[in-house]
């Protein structure tokens, strides 16, 4: 018996030692992917990275270099605060403590064996390296660390809630020409669901918002939320979709003469999908309400589509960065970068003839309702007239309508009835009952406006047509309100 005990025991021992080891080698094994993935950015460079693997707990460092479109936005956002001189970088360092082996297990077991087994924990914290938080804190102060903590399970999905905690800025400028400046950040708290090899993401983020006040002007952002549910596609594309959501927006500026700028209940819904190797992306936005001072605006609404772009293409384009697309001593900025890869490259990608169109643009305002549409695509079977602006209006079509209460226009052109008349005279828009329509069509180079053709350079004001006033007849509205008349709908 006391034999059988301690080959229990001794066997035991043996595999908690194997889950431990185990357990380490995969944390290991985690963090090398995870290193890889971020190296994979072409905005994104690692400049140090280190793992100390333990027995039951190891550590891992890593500080990262991030230029690109962030880093610009980085320096414009920080010049605009009132420093100077400032990179287009922004610097990130990680530090890791990861328990693996029997301990999370452990937990899993005594925890009550909620979700698949779990084979580790990792608490990180980024943190801004020495130069950019420098350049930070002399602006606002410095920033407060961000915390992640996580389990990684056997099926190999990670679990993250994610803390940034509130913090109070102000401005640290002793020459502050708008008076000095302060803002109460309230903090952020999220949580991850996804696949240890990032091919697939769950998130959702929640934060109270910040409001803050500046020489005597204040501005307000309430309650954001934030969620995704993304899956890379096997073109290397994520697919899926994003929400965002805006509770309140406020901006006062103190001043008698600018009115308050209050916002309701904006939201963003964002999805993409990769269908027959056409990459698709929709987007649609709402708006309640927009106040100027006491005139009201909204609902609003806001729905586009962008179709056929080829998504093996896309995706190589992502990972060379827009830069990829021109030759090295492109200095033409007046044309599309294109030549060599770069141009065989935005053949691929526009070889479906994509198209853009915004289904429904409307939105309700004091003088009635204001709606738009527009489609526009390009013909991807002429990829060699993509070279230049002049030969790029070849393949390029463009359809527009617009519709509007006469009252926006009136008010527009308030002290400049004879400039009206003149809009009116030349065709560009169409007078409805008590309503003002036109319609655009250019394609194969040319420019038609309500049916009349038009030259490019042609400007509002430029007598040419008739110069009777267009008009057409009243039509019944239909059920958004706009006339079915043949005069000028499809």
């Amino acid at each position: 018996m006391k034999k059988l005990i301690l080959g229990l025991l001794l066997l035991g021992i043996a595999g908690f030692a194997a889950m431990t080891l185990w357990g380490s080698l995969r944390a290991k094994q985690e963090y090398r992917r995870l290193t890889l993935a971020i190296a994979e950015s072409p905005d994104v460079r690692i400049l140090e990275t280190s793992y100390e693997r333990g027995w039951l707990e190891s550590k891992s460092r890593a500080s990262v270099e991030i230029r690109g479109p962030l880093g610009e936005s980085f320096k414009h956002w920080l010049v605009g605060l009132g420093r100077e001189e400032v990179r287009a970088r922004v610097g990130v360092r990680m530090r890791q403590t990861i328990e693996h082996g029997y301990l999370p297990f452990t937990d899993w077991l005594t925890g009550g064996l909620e979700g698949t087994p779990v084979v580790g924990r990792m608490e990180t914290h980024f943190e801004l390296d020495e130069e950019t938080q420098s350049e930070i804190s002399a602006v606002l102060g410095r920033l407060p660390s961000v915390s992640i903590f996580t389990v990684i399970r056997v099926s190999g999905v990670g679990e993250s809630s994610v803390i940034v905690p509130a913090q109070r800025l102000e401005s640290k400028l002793a020459g502050d020409e708008g008076g000095g400046w302060d803002a109460q950040w309230k903090g952020l708290r999220g949580n991850l669901v996804y696949t240890t090899d990032f091919e697939h993401l769950a998130a959702s983020f929640h934060s109270p918002g910040i409001e803050g006040s500046r020489a005597g002007s204040l501005f307000a952002l309430g309650d954001l939320k934030w969620s995704a549910d993304l899956t890379r596609d096997e073109s290397g594309l994520l697919v899926g979709g994003v929400k965002v959501g805006v509770e309140s927006f406020r901006l006062a500026s103190g001043q008698e003469d600018v009115p308050v700028l209050e916002l309701d209940d904006w939201a963003m819904r964002q999805s993409n999908l990769v269908e027959a190797g056409s990459f698709e992306s929709a987007l649609a936005i709402r708006v309640q309400a927009i106040r100027l001072g006491d005139r009201a605006f909204g609902p609003g609404t806001f729905e586009a589509e962008l179709r056929n772009l080829d998504a093996r293409s896309l995706a190589q384009l992502q990972s060379r960065g827009v830069g990829g697309l021109a030759p090295p001593d492109s200095q033409n900025v007046t044309e599309p970068p294109v030549g060599g890869d770069g141009m065989g490259l935005l053949s691929d990608l526009v070889s479906r003839s994509p198209q853009l169109e915004i289904r429904t643009l409307r939105l309700a305002t004091p003088s009635g309702v204001v709606e738009a549409t527009l489609r526009i695509g390009l013909d991807g079977s002429r990829p060699g007239l993509l070279r230049d602006l002049f030969t790029l209006l070849l393949v390029l079509e463009v359809h527009a309508e617009f519709e509007f209460p006469v009252e926006i226009l009136d008010e527009l052109y308030q002290d400049r009835e004879e400039d009206l008349l003149e809009l009116r005279r030349e065709g560009w828009v169409l007078l409805d009952g008590e309503r003002y329509r036109s319609r655009l069509d250019f394609e194969g180079g040319e420019l038609f406006v309500n049916g009349l053709p038009k030259a490019l350079g042609d400007l509002p004001g430029q007598p040419e047509v008739p110069q009777e006033l267009p008009q057409v007849s009243a039509a019944p509205l239909g059920p958004e309100g706009v006339a079915p008349g043949p005069e000028l709908l499809p």
